[in-house]
């Protein structure tokens, strides 16, 4: 058996065995470096990212993931419904400026059916909906505010130092 091939013989197109690419368990050469010791490993099996490997975007649930939230509305909505709580369509309305309604209502029926947002029928009269945040949207929401932090971290610096100039100030263009 080859290096970078399975038991049968078989290897990834980046030469490393098939499978699923997740791995856990004794001899994942994580050891405890996950915390909390063999106890917690053998409690609590940790799934690792996958390698590289050559698929489709739509087989990869991190393109799929990325195509979804890049939509314009879609992390924008997540935000606003965890800092204000459930909310009606037209509150909803009301946070996003220049949303159109059927393009928040689509958006919603998304997040909705992704399970990250969660759709209540109101008890009221006349008959309404509120859409709050579930568990999952709030910890999607924990992965967002890393990147956020990370973006901040790591913005691309101006071309040029000053520019654009700061308001009342003279242009520190060059040419």
């Amino acid at each position: 058996m080859r290096a970078g091939q399975d038991a049968a013989g078989k290897a990834d197109a980046f030469g490393g065995p098939l499978g699923d690419g997740f791995r856990d368990g004794p001899g994942d050469g994580l050891g405890d470096a996950r915390g909390g010791g063999a106890a917690a490993a053998a409690a609590q099996p940790q799934m690792q990212p996958d390698l590289p490997a050559l698929r489709r975007p739509a087989a990869c649930p991190v393109e799929d993931w990325l195509a979804f939230l890049g939509h314009r509305w879609n992390a924008l909505i997540l935000w606003h419904l965890r800092g204000a709580g459930p909310l009606r369509h037209g509150e909803l309305a009301g946070c996003l400026p220049g949303i159109a309604p059927k393009v928040l209502s689509v958006r919603l029926d998304g997040l909705e059916r992704r399970g990250l947002v969660e759709r209540t029928q109101l008890q009221t009269f006349p008959r309404g909906v509120a859409y709050g945040i579930s568990d999952s949207g709030l910890e999607l929401l924990q992965v967002l505010d890393q990147i956020d932090l990370w973006s901040k971290r790591h913005a691309p610096q101006p071309a040029w130092p000053g520019w654009p100039p700061a308001a009342g100030q003279a242009s520190g263009r060059p040419g």
